[in-house]
């Protein structure tokens, strides 16, 4: 299993590659930049995310988690319900 994590943060950190309010302690990746192929599943996946309520941020998480083959942890109900897009969601309430 990869032990690698996904991690988007809404808040800029202090400096790059640096996590904000204490979270260097959950030992998560930082993704800075997008590829190409995160863009483009992004696109793909907004359509059925606008359905659901999802947001752009919310996307680009699930496009993170898809290409980098990681699972999604989330307390976002409504991350469980995309059908068909082989994203792997743990819900954790």
């Amino acid at each position: 299993m990869d032990s690698r994590k996904c991690q988007t943060a809404t808040a800029t950190p202090a400096k790059p590659g640096e996590l904000p309010f204490g979270l260097g302690a959950l030992e998560l990746d930082v993704v800075e930049d997008l590829r190409m192929e995160q863009v483009r599943e992004i696109a793909r996946l907004a359509p059925e995310a606008r359905r659901l309520g999802l947001s752009l941020g919310d996307c680009v998480c699930l496009a993170v988690t898809k290409t980098e083959g990681v699972t999604a942890v989330t307390t976002e109900r409504r991350w469980s319900e995309l059908r068909g897009w082989r994203i792997k969601v743990l819900q954790i309430r």
